[in-house]
């Protein structure tokens, strides 16, 4: 499973909330599973975005810096894509 520096040196970690949504992410456990698959799917669609445009070549750079800030937004900034179950 892939660590990223961001979720190792997230305030949250140390106090046992989950550093994507900000809930407490249960004993022994420093995030939510669906939180971290729905963060690293937003990050792989970025980087796929990225790679798209860089290979086309019709690149739009006010485009594509939207693009990125939607799915940033959505599901790398919004906190609200974390649904833990019980």
């Amino acid at each position: 499973r892939h660590t990223s520096t961001t979720k190792t040196n997230h305030p949250s970690s140390a106090t046992g909330l989950c550093p994507f949504c900000g809930k407490k992410a249960g004993i022994l456990s420093r995030e939510h599973s669906q939180c971290h698959r729905t963060h690293q799917a937003g990050w792989n669609e970025m980087v796929r975005l990225a790679a798209d445009v860089a290979r086309s070549h019709e690149f739009h750079a006010n485009s594509l810096r939207i693009s990125l800030a939607e799915i940033a937004k959505a599901v790398l900034w919004g906190r609200r894509h974390c649904q833990p179950g019980p």
